[in-house]
């Protein structure tokens, strides 16, 4: 991911697909973030300042979205300055 600091697989991503309500011009929206445990992620789903963005993104921005979590067994990338 552009040489982030990414943790070594495996790790977990967090994949966030939605579709956007008439207030926001983007229509659908796609996020995707890495996490170094299950318990990482869990504990960010129950941070309290996200849960509260989580219940106005239900009440405003979102009119529908999935969730995926996947594990990342492998990753690759590619530069083509070095």
């Amino acid at each position: 991911m552009f040489h982030s600091n990414l943790p070594k697989p495996p790790y977990w991503a967090v994949i966030f697909v939605n579709q956007r309500t008439d207030c926001d011009d983007q229509g659908l929206g796609l996020t995707v973030c890495y996490w170094d445990s299950l318990d990482a992620i869990k504990a960010w789903r129950d941070h309290p300042e996200h849960v509260g963005a989580r219940a106005s993104g239900r009440e405003k921005w979102y009119l529908n979205y999935d969730l995926h979590i996947a594990r990342v067994e492998r990753s690759y990338d590619f530069d083509s300055r070095s």
